[in-house]
């Protein structure tokens, strides 16, 4: 299921519905940032509970005694009002004892005495078994517990939203665009691997590069996204290359000469995806006119659309002008 359709299916069945759902996904898939994202954009809280450093005794709570009875308290991480998430997250990682000590949270929405309030769901999340992450298969008892199993893949265009809204380097972004296969490859034999989470930590190290690129920093890239390293780093060469989209989007036309092979050229083309990238940050309403311009001289529809796309993803307001109106309608495809 891609990450699209599995943030509306969370939101429509375990939200509105409150009842328990298991997220599958290979590691670094983002499935925690996907709940984090759901209970941001629905104005709830969010309690993200690793099930996996709890011991059985931990849901239950400290016992005391009042007027010789004993009484059990409710431990603080568990809600008490309010409307929110309570996340399990790696919840196939924990020991069976400790997975056993949900069954009745997750499916009666108690612990004991306690009772989970009305406004609070309960979403848990794990890596499969076929991923190799030492999980510990899940009992069919706790398995139906769940009112509803999804498993989720990643998809470019939902990642590469989620990375302009939160201003992921363009150059990643740019990068995984060409080559969407790389966002998650998945590889178990290797320490590093492409995934969302990865190339988030080389969007955070790009931020730190200056000069040149060397050996150091081949090194760094391989370490954090594995085999694509080699490929990363000749589009990180081509990357600095990129003209001043300034110029372009105060000169649409000799701003830039775009070169003659940019659709056969490998490093041409790596340059006309980072420019693309650039200008859609860059743009405002003065410059969308000219960013227009620049984009109708390109021979790729699908990046014009791209570069179109993103403008609009950065600068939402462009959307009520008329040159954006225009364009959508001359390219209804």
């Amino acid at each position: 299921m891609k990450t699209t359709l599995a943030t509306q299916v969370v939101e429509k069945f375990a939200l509105k519905l409150r009842l328990p759902m298991f997220i599958w996904g290979a590691p670094g898939v983002g499935k925690s940032s996907i709940v984090a994202q759901i209970a941001r954009k629905n104005g709830i809280n969010l309690i993200d509970l690793r099930v996996v450093l709890l011991d059985t005794v931990d849901f239950r709570g400290v016992p005391s005694v009042a007027n010789g009875m004993t009484k059990w308290n409710v431990p603080d991480f568990l809600p008490t009002d309010g409307k929110g998430i309570l996340f399990l997250d790696e919840l196939n990682l924990a020991p069976p004892l400790v997975q056993s000590a949900c069954y009745q949270l997750v499916l009666d929405r108690k612990l004991g005495d306690y009772c989970l309030p009305d406004g609070w769901t309960v979403i848990a999340a794990g890596n499969r078994e076929t991923d190799h992450c030492n999980v510990i298969k899940m009992s069919a008892a706790l398995a139906s517990r769940f009112a509803c199993h999804i498993t989720i893949e990643p998809d470019v265009k939902t990642w590469t939203e989620w990375g302009l809204n939160n201003n992921l380097h363009p150059a990643v972004l740019a990068f995984v665009r060409m080559q969407p296969n790389l966002l998650h490859e998945f590889d178990n034999s290797s320490k590093a691997f492409p995934c969302p989470r990865t190339w988030e930590y080389l969007s955070r190290y790009l931020t730190t590069v200056n000069g040149e690129t060397d050996l150091e920093f081949e090194e760094i890239v391989k370490g954090i996204v594995g085999k694509p390293s080699i490929l990363f780093t000749r589009f990180w060469k081509n990357y600095r290359r990129m003209p001043d989209p300034m110029a372009i989007l105060k000169d649409p036309i000799r701003g830039w000469a775009i070169p003659e092979d940019a659709t056969s050229n490998a490093d041409n083309m790596h340059i006309l995806y980072a420019v693309c990238m650039a200008l859609a940050k860059l743009v405002d309403k003065r410059t969308f006119e000219n960013m227009l311009t620049f984009l109708k001289r390109i021979p790729i529809r699908e990046l014009q659309a791209m570069g179109m796309n993103d403008a609009i993803i950065n600068h939402p307001e462009l959307k009520k002008t008329v040159t954006y109106i225009q364009w959508i309608a001359d390219n209804p495809d």
